[in-house]
């Protein structure tokens, strides 16, 4: 329903902890899973997902694809969502990113397993820096463990863990 975000584990990770009850609300702090857990009360589940990531500069050029791909980026307003198909039509990789003031944020860049190792996901994460309307936009992004290795080669720097608490379905 909701996601609440937190710079730190301090006093309004705390309160929110405490005061929302049902399933359905998701507290997302960058930091740790000790530190999440230490603010909130037990019927919370914490999981430590992600390693919160940013990148100084710029990505390069956008690679050409092998040809049996075909690249397709749609703009919808602030999102824009970037798109790699087979020739027949399947999508294969894609990721979305969305620039709010001065912050370009990607999210959601996956390859299909049958497809890695390709250049796509790199592809892809090129294909939305290139949608950035305002170059000196920040860019930001949460990484997996596999994610996180791809994008230090690309120049992202690893900032922060990145930990989500959520109270279970009864």
């Amino acid at each position: 329903m909701r996601r609440y975000v937190f710079a730190e584990a301090a006093g309004g990770l705390e309160e929110v902890g405490r005061s929302v009850g049902e399933p359905g609300i998701l507290l997302k702090l960058f930091g740790s899973e000790r530190a999440m857990r230490s603010v909130l009360p037990p019927r919370w589940q914490v999981r430590s997902e992600g390693h919160f990531m940013i990148l100084s500069g710029d990505m390069g050029p956008v690679p050409a694809l092998p040809s049996e791909y075909e690249a397709v980026v749609v703009a919808n307003g602030d999102v824009v969502e970037a798109k790699i198909r087979t020739m027949d039509g399947a999508t294969v990789a894609s990721g979305f990113a969305a620039e709010a003031g001065d912050c370009f944020v990607y999210d959601r860049v996956s390859t299909d397993e049958a497809h890695r190792r390709r250049g796509l996901g790199r592809a892809i994460m090129k294909m939305l820096g290139a949608a950035r309307t305002s170059p000196g936009a920040r860019q930001a992004l949460v990484a997996t463990a596999q994610g996180r290795s791809l994008y230090e080669t690309m120049g992202w720097t690893f900032l922060s863990p990145w930990t989500t608490a959520f109270i279970p379905e009864a």
